[in-house]
C-alpha cells in the first residue's frame, strides 16, 4: 500500500511562491525584450499590433525630458480612473489603476497614486513598492506624459490567504478610493476582482506601484 503524500511544508510552499514569481518574471522580461526589438525594427508596440488602437494612444515615459517635467500634474478631474486587468493566483490577486485623460489638456502622472480600500469599519491604505506582483518589473520613478486619450497604470496586489494556522480573512473590501499622484480629490471604485468573481481580501497589505504608460504592462497571459 502507497502511503499517501505528506502535504508540503511552509518553507517548501514559500520556495514554491518565490520560484513561480521568478519564472513569470522571466517571462516578462523576454517578452519585453522582443517588444523592444520589434519596437527597433519599426514594427510598433504590442498594444499597436493587439488592434487597442494606434500605439500613440498610450502615455510615453519622459522622465529626462524637460518638457515632461515642465507639464501640470494630471488634475483628478481630468482623468477617467477605473480598475482594469485584474488576476489571481499563487495566494495573490493583482490589477492595474488605469488613468486615462479625457480632457483636451496635456498633464503629466509621477510616482505613485493614492489607493485606500475600504468596507463598513475598516479601511487600508496600501504600501507604496517598486516592485508589485502585478508588474511591471521596472525601476525608477518616470514622468508619464498623458495627451487626450492616453492612458498610464500602476499595479497593485494583495494576498488572498490569511497569515494565521487557518488561513482565514476578514470580510472583503467592498470599495476602493483612489487619487493619482499627489492629489487629494479621489474617485471611489468598486472593488471588485473580476478574475476570481469577487471582491478584493482583507488578508494582508496591499502594495500599489509606481505609475507607467499602459504599454508598460506585460502582454497578458504573462
Amino acid at each position: 500500500m502507497i502511503a499517501p503524500r505528506r502535504p508540503p511544508s511552509q518553507e517548501e510552499l514559500e520556495a514554491l511562491i518565490r520560484e513561480a514569481r521568478e519564472r513569470q518574471r522571466r517571462r516578462w522580461l523576454i517578452a519585453a525584450a522582443g517588444l523592444a526589438v520589434a519596437a527597433a525594427l519599426g514594427i510598433g508596440s504590442y498594444f499597436g499590433l493587439a488592434g487597442t488602437g494606434a500605439a500613440n494612444r498610450h502615455a510615453g515615459t519622459n522622465a529626462n525630458s524637460a518638457r515632461a517635467l515642465s507639464l501640470v500634474r494630471c488634475q483628478t478631474s481630468q482623468l477617467r480612473i477605473s480598475v482594469i486587468r485584474t488576476g489571481a493566483g499563487l495566494d495573490h490577486v493583482t490589477g492595474y489603476l488605469a488613468f486615462a485623460n479625457r480632457s483636451g489638456t496635456a498633464c503629466a502622472l509621477r510616482g505613485w497614486p493614492t489607493l485606500t480600500a475600504f468596507r463598513p469599519g475598516a479601511t487600508t491604505a496600501a504600501l507604496h513598492a517598486r516592485d508589485v506582483w502585478a508588474g511591471p518589473f521596472l525601476r525608477g520613478v518616470p514622468t508619464v506624459t498623458l495627451r487626450h486619450g492616453q492612458t498610464a497604470v500602476a499595479a497593485f496586489a494583495a494576498g488572498d490567504s490569511g497569515l494565521g494556522p487557518t488561513g482565514a480573512c476578514p470580510p472583503p473590501f467592498r470599495h476602493l478610493r483612489v487619487a493619482p499622484p499627489g492629489k487629494s480629490a479621489t474617485v471611489v471604485l468598486r472593488a471588485w476582482i473580476r478574475y476570481s468573481r469577487r471582491n478584493l481580501p482583507d488578508c494582508t497589505r496591499i502594495a500599489v506601484g509606481v505609475v507607467l504608460p499602459a504599454s508598460s504592462m506585460p502582454p497578458r497571459g504573462y
